[in-house]
C-alpha cells in the first residue's frame, strides 16, 4: 500500500509531499491545478518497470508527445519545473526513490526493494492499446481469464456472449450477431470498463486512472465505482486507486455507494488539488467521513 508521496521540481510542483492515502484516492481541483502531475509523479515512481527512461517516454506518449530512443532537450526540459533543468526532479516514498537528473543519459534505472506496489497507468486517450496489451497476459492463464470472464458477465450478462483474442486485440461474440465484434469498434467507454477489468484479473495491486468520467456513460458509473470498491476493500488482496476526476457524479456516486460503511469506514478519501496565490500547489485532504458529510450538505469539494 502506497501511503504517501514526496515530489520536487516535477512539472507544475515545486515541492509538495501529500499524506494519507487511502484505498481509493480521488483527486479533484481546477484546470491546471496538478491533479494529473501528481498521478504521473506517481506512475514513475511506482510504473511497472525498472528502466526508468521507458517510463517517461511512455508518460510522455500517452500525451501527445512523440518520443524516440532519445528526447528532443526541450519535451525532457519540459518535466522540469519551470523548465529549470539545473535543479533535479526527485519523487520518493517510504520505499522508494528516483532522481531526474539534468541530462537524459544520465538517468539510472529505479532501485526497488520489491514490486507489491507495481502501478499501471490508464490514460484516457489510450486506454484500448493498454486492454489489448493486458488481455494478452490475462488470457494466457486460466485463473485470469477466468475472472475476468466474471467480471465482464457481471458488467454485461445479457448482450455478451464470450470474448477471445484475434489478430487484431479483443474480439467480442454478441449473442445477436452471427460475426464477432474487434474491441475497436465498440464504445470507449465500454473499453475503458474492461480495461480496469483486464488490469484487476491480471492482479495489479495498484491502478491509476486519469479522468474516470471520459468516454463513460453516466449508467455505467454505479457499476464502474462499485467495481473499484469492491476490490480496493478486499482484505487478502485489496487493490489501491489512484482516480482524478473533475465530474461531480462521480463524487456523488461514490457518496451514496459508500455512505453507511458498506465498504469500510475509511475506504475513499478526497484530495482537493489547488494553487496557492504564490504559485505554489497544495492540498486538502478530506477523509471518507468528511467528504460525504460535505457533499450531503452540496458543499463544493472540487475546487478552493
Amino acid at each position: 500500500m502506497i501511503h504517501e508521496v514526496e515530489i520536487q521540481n516535477f512539472k507544475c510542483i515545486k515541492n509538495l509531499k501529500i499524506k494519507g492515502f487511502s484505498n481509493v484516492n480521488f483527486f479533484v481541483g481546477s484546470a491546471n491545478s496538478g491533479k494529473t502531475t501528481v498521478l504521473e509523479a506517481l506512475y514513475l515512481l511506482f510504473g511497472k518497470d525498472d528502466n526508468l527512461k521507458r517510463l517517461i517516454r511512455r508518460m510522455l506518449t500517452n500525451r501527445g508527445i512523440v518520443c524516440n530512443t532519445r528526447l528532443e532537450y526541450d519535451d525532457f526540459a519540459s518535466l522540469f519545473y519551470d523548465q529549470n533543468t539545473e535543479e533535479h526532479i526527485e519523487i520518493c516514498s517510504k520505499d522508494r526513490k528516483l532522481k531526474i537528473p539534468s541530462f537524459y543519459d544520465d538517468i539510472t534505472n529505479i532501485d526497488k526493494l520489491d514490486n507489491e506496489n507495481d502501478a499501471e497507468f490508464i490514460f484516457h486517450d489510450f486506454r484500448l492499446k493498454l486492454l489489448n496489451q493486458t488481455i494478452e497476459e490475462v488470457m494466457h492463464n486460466k485463473d485470469t481469464k477466468d475472472k475476468f470472464k466474471r467480471l465482464f458477465q457481471a458488467f454485461d450478462d445479457e448482450s455478451i456472449e464470450d470474448f477471445f483474442i484475434g489478430s487484431y486485440g479483443l474480439e467480442i461474440h454478441h449473442k445477436h450477431l452471427t460475426n464477432s465484434v474487434n474491441i475497436r469498434q465498440m464504445g470507449q467507454g465500454f473499453g475503458f470498463v474492461l480495461t480496469i477489468f483486464a488490469l484487476i484479473a491480471r492482479g495489479d495491486r495498484v491502478i491509476i486512472i486519469d479522468e474516470l468520467e471520459n468516454g463513460l456513460h453516466y449508467t455505467a458509473m454505479d457499476l464502474v465505482l462499485k467495481t473499484i470498491f469492491k476490490f480496493a476493500s478486499d482484505k487478502a488482496n485489496p487493490v489501491q486507486f489512484f482516480i482524478s476526476t473533475h465530474s461531480l457524479e462521480v463524487l456523488q456516486k461514490a457518496n451514496l455507494l459508500l455512505d453507511g460503511g458498506k465498504f469500510g469506514e475509511d475506504l475513499a478519501r478526497v484530495f482537493n488539488v489547488f494553487v496557492r496565490q504564490s504559485g505554489e500547489i497544495d492540498y486538502i485532504n478530506y477523509s471518507q467521513e468528511s467528504f460525504i458529510k460535505e457533499l450531503d450538505r452540496d458543499n463544493e469539494i472540487r475546487s478552493f
